[in-house]
């Protein structure tokens, strides 16, 4: 059995609301937390967006992972942690289409809270991270009864700052870039990438490209801080190594912080006030 993550202990100067419903699906209602600084602001609140991490098939809003991302409304910022459909109930692009949901929540309701829609960070961990990166790169993508659309001028979600921490890019490399003696299995049709598109990813390729951000990447998409260990076993250091490259590629300013010996949200420097510190500072250059 497998214990969902509660909620967070209560921090001096913060406040939360709790459970407010964001999205109706067919699943079930997504919920989201609010975090807040307890002093009033008088400009409106730059948001962190936090997707929590678990292989899209486990974990809740409350796994805010070793990186006191709770604190953040400390620093000057609005938190919005939420839950969002596993694989076991929906597949890709569902999960994209909450996150997405998760910002237009934040669009519309930003008066009402003081928050800034127009200074949005995107902040996740390991599964998280890569659906952080994926909404930092698909602002002119939206989700349509299941389907990624192209918007036709506009955008739906677009950020200013993404922060992935360990997250997968591209399914198809990731048996071949395991370190040695580890069989990560991604191939596999009950792999939890597999689970997480609908069918043995060799069998989806479509799907994979989908949810691969490298696929989107282009010139205008926000800057990007990823942070990775470099004895990673759960997911190999090279998936954000390849993305790191892209983005570089395409002229997007990126940073790849590699953790020495971190392994997967552990590790090295995982859960050090230092690297807390550096993503924060990363957030506030871009969002302040």
């Amino acid at each position: 059995m497998i214990l969902e993550p509660a909620a967070p202990d209560a921090i001096e100067g913060v406040y939360v609301v709790s459970d407010i419903v964001y999205s109706q699906t067919q699943q079930r209602d997504l919920l989201l937390d609010l975090y807040l600084p307890t002093t009033d602001s008088a400009e409106p609140l730059p948001v962190v967006l936090y997707l929590f991490g678990g292989s899209f098939e486990m974990g809740n809003k409350y796994q805010l992972g070793l990186s006191n991302i709770e604190s953040l409304p400390l620093d000057g910022f609005a938190v919005v942690s939420i839950d969002y459909r596993l694989s076991d109930k929906a597949i890709f692009p569902a999960q994209l289409e909450d996150a997405k949901s998760a910002l237009q929540w934040v669009s519309t309701h930003a008066a009402q809270y003081n928050l800034n829609a127009n200074k949005i960070g995107v902040w996740g961990m390991s599964a998280g991270g890569m659906l952080a990166a994926l909404v930092g790169v698909s602002s002119q993508l939206s989700v349509q009864e299941g389907k990624l659309v192209a918007l036709q001028g506009g955008s739906v979600g677009q950020v200013q700052a993404v922060v992935d921490y360990y997250g997968p890019s591209d399914f198809l490399l990731g048996d071949a870039q395991a370190p040695e003696g580890v069989d990560l299995d991604w191939a596999s049709a009950d792999s939890w990438p597999s689970r997480y598109l609908g069918g043995a990813i060799g069998d989806v390729p479509e799907q994979v490209a989908a949810t691969n951000p490298i696929s989107y990447v282009s010139a205008d998409d926000p800057p990007f801080l990823i942070v990775h260990g470099d004895q990673d076993e759960t997911v190999p250091l090279q998936q954000s190594e390849i993305l790191y490259d892209a983005l570089l590629k395409a002229g997007v300013v990126a940073e790849l912080y590699v953790v020495k010996d971190g392994q997967h949200a552990r590790g090295g420097e995982f859960g050090s006030p230092e690297l807390h510190r550096k993503t924060v500072d990363f957030l506030r250059q871009h969002l302040l």
